[in-house]
């Protein structure tokens, strides 16, 4: 008999993200180098000043801290949450399975809304979970409705709620009254809050208030605001009671040293930075959608460094941009086959899309 790997591993597909891969330029003819990537929303700007000189000290003939110790004091500063509540993990992918692996058990419901970031699915459903579906409707330009998401958790009961803020790849934030709404819905569920554009936001809210709570778990990256894509870096923070098994079931030194060296300089100098990086990612967002409209598309906002556009069929435009060096993202993967998702960078590359987009339209 042949060999057969997991059933649940048999339903998955390959999954589609952001970022450029190289066998499809050298399909294309065209060199990394030649083309601008509006299919990720990490800062354009990249990492805060000093921040390869910080690397360059880093002992790579040893081990990394197994425990991020020197990170997740830094981070404990920065935030007034206590070490112990803090994981660090390679992205926020990483502290996602994690979650699967420690929480989600065969039969479980999980609720997520939909379109979103496709790594909750998969993760559950790789552990044998069945994930409900919340549906948001194009009509109501795909804003999650607290109100009826707390009605289907108190209905559903799920072990798990995964809730993007801002949601990829819409880009809309809720405010804190809708998330405390839906974690008070949560009594006997698991809150994962997943804040990787938070820091892109204009109206962010400080979410480690509500960690008292005891099911909420906050998921960021540092891959995005702080332009550490390369290094791999996230972390969450929790209760010590949600925190144990997840530190339990992690892989040992997935945290490599350059990542925490340069997390802990991003934190200690990055303020600065970030803060004049999201000022001059608004006022280009808000550039750019005006030159989208005066060519006739259709624009859904949101409130991060992204939004989404629609424009019919979406794959094929992808590739005719690509071949301008453009990329952007085919929402296809997300359910939304007529959207493309543009990551917002700096004017003089918002303006080469522009051109590029009303060549190929």
């Amino acid at each position: 008999m042949p060999l057969r790997p997991r059933p649940e591993t048999e339903s998955l597909t390959n999954r589609v993200h952001g970022g450029c891969r190289l066998c499809e330029l050298d399909r294309l003819g065209l060199g990394a180098d030649e083309v601008i990537d509006f299919s990720v929303c990490s800062n354009p700007y990249g990492g805060p000043p000093g921040l390869r000189s910080s690397l360059r000290s880093v002992a790579l003939h040893s081990y990394p801290d197994p425990d991020c110790t020197a990170f997740r004091s830094v981070l404990s500063q920065n935030l007034g949450v206590p070490p112990e509540r803090i994981l660090t993990g390679n992205g926020s992918i990483e502290l996602l399975r994690l979650v699967a692996l420690a929480y989600v058990r065969p039969g479980d419901t999980i609720v997520v809304p939909q379109p979103t970031f496709s790594e909750y699915e998969l993760s559950c459903r790789l552990m044998g979970a069945a994930v409900a579906a919340f549906p948001l409707d194009e009509g109501e330009v795909f804003r999650i409705d607290a109100d009826r998401l707390c009605a289907e958790v108190r209905k559903l009961r799920p072990r798990a709620v995964f809730l993007c803020n801002p949601n990829n790849p819409t880009g809309w934030y809720l405010d804190k009254r809708e998330v405390r709404a839906v974690l008070d819905a949560c009594e006997d569920t698991l809150l994962v809050l997943d804040e990787a554009y938070a820091g892109f936001t204009r109206d962010r809210w400080e979410s480690t208030e509500l960690l008292e709570h005891g099911h909420l778990l906050i998921i960021r990256s540092m891959t995005k605001d702080y332009g550490l894509a390369g290094l791999r870096l996230g972390f969450a923070l929790g209760n010590e009671g949600i925190m144990g098994p997840l530190r339990r079931v992690q892989l040992p030194w997935s945290v490599n040293s350059l990542a925490q060296a340069g997390g802990i300089h991003a934190v200690r100098s990055g303020g600065a930075h970030l803060r004049k990086s999201s000022f001059r990612l608004a006022k280009a967002k808000e550039r750019l959608i005006a030159e989208l409209d005066s060519i006739g598309l259709s624009v859904i906002r949101g409130d991060a460094n992204f939004f989404m556009v629609k424009v019919g069929d979406a794959t094929s435009l992808r590739i005719r941009l690509l071949r301008h060096g453009v990329m952007v993202r085919d929402c296809t993967s997300f359910g939304l086959p007529a959207f493309i998702r543009i990551g917002v960078r700096t004017p003089e590359e918002n303006q080469r899309l522009v051109t590029a987009l009303r060549g190929v339209l």
